[in-house]
């Protein structure tokens, strides 16, 4: 309970204004076990993520819709749930909140706070929480977990620092030559293994000699 209620505090979303319910939010202690059980001991790697949107969807038919919204660059689909109860009301006509996670590809921490959203979402109003149940009742909620999908799976799959991936696979003029993607790391000591660089400072006051020296092991 805690954790959504500080999700709403961050999102502006005050307990006052979810209804007379929320005025005096109290710890609600479920009585049932949860219907889909998901581990946030760890982080899902893309494919996971789709899985668990479906599956969620699968045993919370009456409150959820999973569809793609788009695709990115390399054709993943970009998937998102709307999460309401569909016969209470029109959902285009309530009040909407939008949750997305993983802008940046090597932030994927936001991916897993998106679906634990929704997992949270639909398992405490299947279980009766009054306050969730107004909060289901009463909002559209579209929460899409992974935005970046693509930097997603490289951050996973390929060899990054905690700081990349961040954009997209949109190709890119590093140096701006009028050309992208044609400058890949050099290995200058031809081992295999790029483990030394130069990091350009645009406030430097040095630049790189003509000696051939400069690159030898």
């Amino acid at each position: 309970m805690r954790n959504l209620l500080a999700l709403l505090a961050v999102m502006g979303v005050s307990t006052a204004a979810v209804g007379k319910a929320a005025d005096s939010p109290r710890a609600f202690v479920p009585t049932t076990p949860v219907k889909v059980p998901l581990d946030f001991k760890h982080f899902y790697p893309y494919e996971d993520i789709v899985d668990a949107l479906h599956t969620l969807h699968r045993a919370f038919p009456n409150l959820s819709k999973v569809y793609t919204i788009g695709q990115t660059r390399e054709g993943r689909d970009l998937v998102l749930i709307e999460i309401t109860n569909f016969r209470k009301g029109d959902p285009l006509k309530k009040p909407g909140i939008f949750i997305d996670g993983n802008i940046h590809g090597n932030e994927i921490q936001g991916s897993e706070v998106a679906l634990f959203t929704a997992w949270y979402l639909l398992n405490r109003y299947d279980q009766g929480d009054p306050f969730v149940r107004r909060l289901v009742d009463d909002r559209t909620w579209y929460i899409l977990p992974v935005l970046n999908a693509d930097s997603r799976v490289r951050f996973f799959t390929e060899p990054n620092t905690a700081s990349s991936p961040r954009h997209n696979s949109r190709p890119y003029d590093n140096d701006r030559d009028g050309l992208v993607d044609e400058d890949p790391p050099e290995d200058l000591d031809g081992d295999g293994q790029i483990l030394t660089m130069r990091k350009r400072d645009p406030f430097g006051t040095m630049k790189t000699g003509d000696d051939p020296r400069q690159n030898s092991p």
